[in-house]
């Protein structure tokens, strides 16, 4: 199941920077936007190429290196901070990392 998981990654995924600790290196994953609550849901913000968060931020990438809050992360020229991630475990056997984000310079109140 991880390699299949790791595979979509790598097929389906874009290239994102992971920046750990001063250290940067190259993943790939996927980053979305996400709307964190029902009114935000029911009446989404439309954008030209449609609905847009400004908020919070889905990754979810390789299960190593797993993120940590604090970690940076960097995708077409955007920075994004780390505010939770947890591994996701089929078993025993981590399958990925899903973290939640917040866009660089235009957080307000995390409510986590």
């Amino acid at each position: 199941m991880k390699r299949m998981v790791e595979k979509m990654m790598a097929s389906h995924g874009r290239t994102i920077t992971l920046e750990q600790e001063g250290v940067r290196k190259p993943v790939k994953a996927f980053l979305q936007p996400v709307n964190a609550n029902v009114e935000r849901i029911s009446l989404p913000a439309m954008g030209p190429l449609g609905r847009e968060s400004r908020e919070r931020f889905l990754y979810i990438g390789p299960a190593e290196p797993g993120l940590r809050p604090d970690d940076r992360l960097e995708a077409q020229g955007k920075g994004y901070l780390v505010r939770s991630a947890e591994l996701v475990y089929a078993g025993e056997q981590a399958l990925y990392c899903w973290a939640m984000c917040v866009k660089e310079g235009g957080e307000g109140v995390w409510n986590g």
